[in-house]
């Protein structure tokens, strides 16, 4: 399980794995886009299970599949430069199952 604070124009991606993932927004808001394409407005004490481990793109503001292609960067990368400042959007994530390393690193 990590704690994240990211701020700014930030789009990272998580792809599909085996096990279950989650998130909970604990300050400000951020968007979960789905693999199939929904998107999520996620807002602080917002909590969201993703039980099937389903690839998906978390980000600042609304996007669509293609921006998310272009823009994401993997979520191992995010977490190595998730500020400590505590401003912005601050995340709790983590994930279960045989690659939970995929969604671990929120």
């Amino acid at each position: 399980m990590h704690r994240v604070w990211v701020d700014g124009d930030w789009c990272t991606r998580v792809d599909a794995f085996q096990g279950a993932g989650f998130y909970v927004v604990l300050k400000g808001n951020c968007w979960l886009l789905t693999d199939g394409g929904e998107s999520i407005s996620l807002d602080a004490g917002a909590a969201v299970l993703l039980p099937h481990g389903a690839g998906h793109v978390v980000a600042a503001r609304p996007t669509d599949v293609e921006t998310a292609r272009r823009k994401a960067v993997p979520f191992e990368r995010r977490l190595a430069e998730s500020g400590s400042e505590r401003e912005g959007t601050e995340v709790l994530c983590g994930g279960t199952g045989s690659t939970a390393a995929a969604c671990t690193p929120c």
